[in-house]
């Protein structure tokens, strides 16, 4: 069990979405697990767990994004620091014929 507050700013307002800036997005992330039991093969993590993160998101064209961020992960099985990158492509399908 847990939660997760995200707060994201797409800075568009600087040279408009196409732009350079425009195409930025700086994202601070909170989040929090609880384990309600000790076994199970869920991917939670195996204890209390806290994690504060702050990334910056890239948005190519034609729905293609690149994520990177820096964690500071908090739990009694030790802190740590947690670095991510990915590329993240989004498909479009559509839900019901068009007119």
């Amino acid at each position: 069990m847990g939660y997760w507050v995200e707060a994201d700013y797409r800075l568009q307002n600087f040279g408009g979405l196409d732009s350079v800036w425009g195409r930025l997005e700086p994202v601070f992330r909170m989040q929090q697990t609880f384990r309600l039991n000790q076994g199970g093969s869920d991917s939670l993590p195996s204890a209390n767990t806290q994690r504060a993160d702050f990334g910056l998101d890239y948005n190519l064209p034609h729905n293609v994004r690149i994520l990177t961020s820096y964690a500071r992960q908090f739990s009694s099985t030790g802190n740590e620091n947690v670095w991510e990158t990915g590329i993240v492509y989004r498909f479009l399908f559509p839900a019901w014929k068009g007119k």
